[in-house]
């Protein structure tokens, strides 16, 4: 069978994906590359921002998750997490905020049209972890999402949530503190601990 473009060589080869995906849903589903990106961003981070915007470059289209984790007593509120992270990324017009729960982050992605599973990684503990999601979430989606792992710079690669956490309140945390997170979580942290 001959195919559409090989009769009419003046169909690019965009009209011809356009004629068969004339849904925008299945447009989108095919032809952005989307992904999502997900943790508990409790605080936000550098290393978490350094993600986000290395995503954005990467991907047509970025989904930034926070995750509610039942068993865990967040230090900062969804609704804050999430008006941090739409503070940090309002330069960033390819990305978005938004939250969920009571799900695997598979079915969330396939939900959204995310092909694109973003994760960050900062050493072996981080890989071995990582490891063992990729494995379960590539057998969830039976093969149909791509987990990318991206590294963050050395200077930025230990920091964490729970680092961040653990220094707030002590003497001096505010000196150390600015270098690992935002100039808005920096200013909400600085406002709860004065």
């Amino acid at each position: 069978m001959i195919s559409d473009f090989a009769r009419d060589p003046k169909l690019s080869d965009q009209k011809l994906i356009d004629q068969k995906l004339n849904n925008q849903a299945l447009r989108d589903t095919y032809l952005l590359r989307k992904a999502v990106y997900c943790a508990s961003f409790d605080p936000p981070t550098k290393g978490h921002e350094y993600i986000i915007t290395q995503g954005s470059i990467l991907f047509d289209e970025v989904i930034v998750a926070v995750s509610i984790n039942a068993s865990k007593k967040p230090f900062f509120s969804l609704e804050d997490r999430v008006r941090l992270l739409k503070c940090m990324t309002v330069s960033l017009s390819t990305v978005s905020v938004e939250s969920f729960q009571d799900k695997f982050l598979v079915h969330y992605a396939q939900e959204k049209n995310c092909r694109y599973i973003l994760r960050g990684m900062r050493n072996s503990v981080d890989f071995e972890y990582e490891q063992r999601m990729h494995y379960l979430n590539e057998k969830i989606s039976e093969g149909t999402l791509t987990n990318v792992f991206l590294m963050p710079p050395k200077e930025i690669e230990e920091i964490s949530s729970s680092v961040v956490r653990s220094c707030l309140g002590l003497k001096g945390w505010k000196e150390i503190v600015k270098n690992f997170v935002p100039e808005a979580v920096y200013e909400e942290l600085s406002k709860r601990y004065t």
